[in-house]
């Protein structure tokens, strides 16, 4: 009885956090159709791309969120330190592991500011959607593989050797492509564990995400690999999920020093986090929610 119980409170949980993140969408596509006077996702993405690539720099960075194709805001992050770190931000090089034809890390630098690189995924489908996204541009690859520590060092040695950005997001194993990386790119944005008390967790490299709290690298132990290869960290996104790493000889071009890091996971802007395995608790109770476009 306990079990099916136990089962059943589960399925709640996960149909609870699905209708919550379904209102968010919709509350946001209405907000966004009156904010920029359009209601296509395509005329919005084309509205915010606009208001982006036209923003005065030198905002403080937590102002500069705005997603238009990267999950949560990374991409008005990204336009923001790379306004400064190269002076003229478009035709950059780039690298992502764990991409998506709709939602990617660079996805707004190679569509909208002429960026050349990379994309890298494991799934059939979605690297197929990458080409044809990219059906037409032969200075952009999108190839199927599973990246590891150990052949990390072959697709990124016909990459420029100063690479001006890098994106990991592998769902648990980030940290060890990170500690194998044969050299630092300008930028590093990868994900994190920002689980309040996982801030020193680091998962072992074989294990698979069970979609708990316990996954992936916390926030001080990815501080310390990444200092290994002088990069050091400007910048953790509102919702807790990825961290921006800059490395040390370009920290003199920001206006930035460190930020303070104060972001708990915060999935969806709802407060969310990944449950733990023990108890299932999907939110922490003292986190408010955050609207974020």
């Amino acid at each position: 009885m306990s079990t099916s119980m136990g089962t059943l409170r589960d399925a709640t949980r996960r149909r609870l956090t699905a209708a919550a993140h379904l209102a968010q969408v919709a509350a946001r596509r209405t907000y966004t159709t009156a904010l920029w006077g359009v209601s296509t996702v395509a005329d919005q993405q084309h509205a915010r791309a606009h208001t982006l690539l036209t923003r005065t720099p030198g905002a403080p960075l937590p102002l500069t969120e705005l997603r238009i194709s990267s999950q949560n805001g990374e991409d008005g992050v990204l336009w923001e330190l790379f306004t400064h770190i190269r002076r003229n931000p478009y035709l950059g090089t780039f690298v992502e592991i764990g991409a998506h034809p709709q939602q990617s890390t660079a996805l707004f630098l190679a569509q909208r500011a002429g960026w050349s690189g990379l994309f890298l995924d494991a799934n059939r489908d979605r690297v197929e959607g990458m080409k044809r996204v990219f059906h037409n541009r032969t200075d952009i690859t999108c190839q199927r593989a599973t990246v590891t520590p150990n052949n990390i060092t072959v697709f990124l040695t016909n990459q420029p050797r100063d690479l001006d950005l890098l994106c990991i997001d592998i769902d648990g194993a980030d940290s060890y492509l990170v500690e194998a990386l044969p050299r630092a790119p300008k930028v590093l944005v990868v994900e994190i564990n920002s689980t309040p008390g996982r801030e020193n967790y680091r998962q072992s490299h074989q294990r698979q995400w069970d979609r708990s709290s316990t996954f992936g690298t916390g926030i001080t132990r990815m501080d310390e690999i990444c200092a290994a290869h002088n990069l050091s960290r400007v910048y953790v996104e509102s919702t807790g999920a990825n961290a921006f790493y800059v490395r040390d000889d370009y920290l003199q071009r920001l206006r930035y020093t460190k930020v303070p890091y104060a972001v708990t996971a915060n999935y969806f802007g709802l407060g969310l986090h990944h449950p733990h395995r023990l108890t299932g608790d999907h939110r922490e109770p003292s986190h408010k929610p955050l609207f974020h476009l």
